[in-house]
Formats: C-alpha cells, structure tokens, sequence
C-alpha cells in the first residue's frame, strides 16, 4: 500500500538524506568533468506531511452531485464517490520540478484555487480527496487573483484513519485512488 517513493517533509534530518541522495549523483557526475545533459534523477510521485496537508478548496465546499458507487480495480471493494462544488477560498500545494538549467530537484510552494473536487468513502469514511487546482498568480493591485494557465491533480490520503489527510499524490485525472487497509474494515471509526 502506497508504494511510491515519498518524502517526510516533517522530518529535516531524513529530508536532508533523501535531498543529499538526489543531488550526489549528478554533482559527482558534474565534477568528473563529463558532459551530463541536465536531467532529474528523482521520480517523486507523493509527498508526506505528519500534521496533515490542508486541501486547496475544501474548506466551505459542498456536495454538488450524489454519492456513486463503483468497484476497486480488483474489484475487491466498493468505492462511493461524491463530486463536491469546491469553496473559493485558495490554498496552496508543494510542487517538486527540475530546476532549470540544472540537475537538481527544486521544491516551491503555489498558491492555487480548488476548481474539482472529488471525496472518495467507503461507508462514509473518507479516505482520500481528488482535486485539480488551478495555480495561481500574484494578486493585483486591487487584490484580484487569476489563473496563470496550469493545473495540477492532486489526491490527498487519510492513511490511518486519523482524519489527517497526511500524503498528497500527484496523478492525473480520471481519479483512482487507492484504498488504505483502514477503510475497509467495519471496525473502523467513523
């Protein structure tokens, strides 16, 4: 379950390792003196934050479709899904790139707008949020705010049940999440 290789932002001592392990290559390969087109080496897909990601447009959104159901695609569980009509309030999300010009792994922070929502539960227990943002520039002179043409999907896991939403998963919609070993037990607390 959740394989992917990820990062513990809360903890500077392992970002630092998983940093340094990202980086080595490619200035050992910059100081042998060897022609290296710029290239990243990493392939982070998730990113893990312990006091929980604050999800771009949940706050003061609300269903705008019924609850569907579908199976998993093991067809081992069934998954309701309910599309919810974003609040407008915006947010922000961790983005990891390669840097221009560069070998390394660069991580910025973007302001971005909740423009689809997607709460993903078994028997009401929501274990994952689906969500394309649109990022965001800076505000005008009068406050205003605009669309500066990207989007990114993102989904957002309660690994444990917490009521945490602790990993953020970039992905591509259509949304399919996984589902964690907590939502499927019937002893789990709603």
């Amino acid at each position: 379950m959740f394989s992917r290789k990820s990062i513990n932002t809360e903890d500077p001592f392992r970002l630092l390792i998983a940093l340094l392990l990202v980086v080595l290559p490619s200035v050992l390969a910059a100081g042998s003196g060897k022609q290296n087109d710029a290239q990243c080496y990493c392939k982070l897909t998730s990113l893990y934050n312990k006091n929980g990601w604050t999800i771009p447009g949940l706050e003061g959104s609300n269903a705008e479709s019924k609850r569907a159901l579908y199976r998993t695609a093991d067809g081992e569980r069934q998954v309701s899904v309910t599309k919810m009509k974003p609040g407008s309030k915006p947010g922000h999300i961790t983005w990891l790139h390669c840097a221009a010009q560069s070998e390394a792994t660069e991580v910025q922070i973007i302001d971005a707008e909740g423009m689809d929502l997607w709460a993903f539960d078994i028997e009401g227990r929501v274990f994952a949020y689906g969500v394309t943002v649109g990022w965001l520039g800076p505000p005008d002179s009068i406050g205003h705010r605009v669309h500066v043409g990207t989007v990114s999907d993102l989904l957002f896991y309660d690994t444990d049940g917490s009521g945490r939403f602790v990993l953020m998963t970039y992905t591509k919609v259509p949304f399919a999440p996984e589902v964690p070993e907590w939502a499927s037990r019937k002893d789990s607390a709603k």
